[in-house]
């Protein structure tokens, strides 16, 4: 194996005070908006070339609950999101697809 994924951690980052806000009743009961936040750390390591690289991620989604099978779907979404989005950042494909950009560089 050339290189060596770890995955660092996954964190929610929620502040319980921010994460709930009363919104009344609806017509399965109390409706709630929530709001979730989740963090990730990667590690990838090339041991072979003694090189190793961190990518970082940290996804957020505002929502109304009307129940907690909605909360824990969308708990399931966002670290699968988080997840997605710190490998992209290892990603060495994405890296070259973003140097080959035009980069607007006029002065006035």
């Amino acid at each position: 194996m050339t290189s060596s994924p770890q995955f660092q951690q996954l964190k929610e980052l929620t502040d319980e005070e921010e994460g709930d806000e009363e919104d009344g009743e609806g017509e399965e009961g109390r409706v709630r908006k929530r709001r979730l936040r989740f963090g990730c750390l990667m590690q990838l390591s090339f041991p072979r070339h003694t090189q190793t690289t961190r990518g970082a991620a940290v996804v957020e989604d505002s929502f109304t609950c009307t129940g907690p099978d909605v909360l824990l779907q969308k708990r399931r979404k966002l670290q699968k999101l988080v997840n997605e989005f710190s490998w992209g950042e290892l990603d060495p494909k994405e890296e070259e697809e973003g140097e080959d950009e035009d980069w607007d560089l006029t002065v006035s």
